[in-house]
């Protein structure tokens, strides 16, 4: 034999005697498994009570600014009456529009499914509708109902930011998975403002009458959060009792007031 075959047969040899005197195989390959997070659970309605309430301003109320549309005909055109910012409105019996309401802290075991229909911004009369938006995590449609250019520009911390032209009638889509409240703005018109708030738990946003409510939540103790976009943040600690409504109410002042 040659002495190339015995240099490449040796190495061989010896690695297999080695395999035999541990045992007569080599060692298997273990791969561990780690745990995935635990299921969340689905909410008994049998046990399940809620959260009313309403939201308050005190001190002068601030006077919102006419928004200047005369950059864009369409858009002046549109509106017969002067259009206001709506970024802060207090109704006649002093409550306050606009404020998003929702479970803070206590709910992290439970899952919320999202509704079958998706939720809708739409651009209307170069004002974004609703001002204030909130829903589930998963798919915004976004329409433009106006026969003129927009620009959609969503600012989200924690979620994937785009600005994308929307030219006149259409829709489009935009997937937010992560909790958090997000400022959209129109770059072609600087006054449009809206605020889309991506929850997990039960949400509500305060209308006309200033009121809210939570509905669906178990028994057991939560952190309520009340979130408007000029005035900050509130929290409140609540109790849930089953098949009961407890009552929660917020109030936000004016600077100084």
């Amino acid at each position: 034999m040659s002495t190339t075959f015995w240099k490449r047969t040796v190495p061989i040899l010896a690695l297999a005697v080695g395999f035999a005197a541990c045992g007569g195989k080599a060692e298997e390959d273990v791969t561990l498994q780690t745990a995935g997070p635990a299921a969340k659970k689905s909410v008994d309605a049998a046990t399940a009570g809620s959260v009313s309430g309403k939201v308050m301003f005190t001190g002068a109320t601030p006077k919102m600014g006419k928004l200047d549309m005369g950059a864009d005909a369409f858009c002046a055109g549109k509106h017969a009456e002067t259009v206001r910012d709506q970024s802060v409105m207090v109704n006649s019996d002093g409550t306050l529009m606009n404020v998003v309401v929702y479970v803070k802290k206590g709910l992290e075991e439970y899952s919320y499914p999202a509704p079958a229909e998706s939720p809708m911004l739409d651009q209307n009369g170069c004002m974004y509708t609703p001002h204030i938006l909130v829903m589930k995590p998963g798919v915004l449609k976004i329409k433009s109902s106006d026969n003129t250019l927009h620009n959609v520009h969503a600012e989200p911390k924690l979620n994937q930011a785009f600005n994308r032209a929307q030219p006149t009638p259409s829709e489009i889509d935009a997937k937010f998975s992560k909790p958090e409240i997000i400022s959209f703005k129109c770059d072609v018109h600087p006054w449009m403002r809206a605020y889309v708030a991506v929850l997990e738990s039960p949400a509500a946003v305060t209308g006309a009458d200033g009121a809210f409510k939570l509905e669906m939540i178990p028994p057991g103790q939560y952190t309520l959060e009340a979130w408007h976009e000029k005035f900050g943040a509130q929290e409140s600690a609540v109790t849930v009792e089953t098949g009961k409504t407890v009552e929660a109410n917020f109030t936000f002042s004016a600077p100084g007031a």
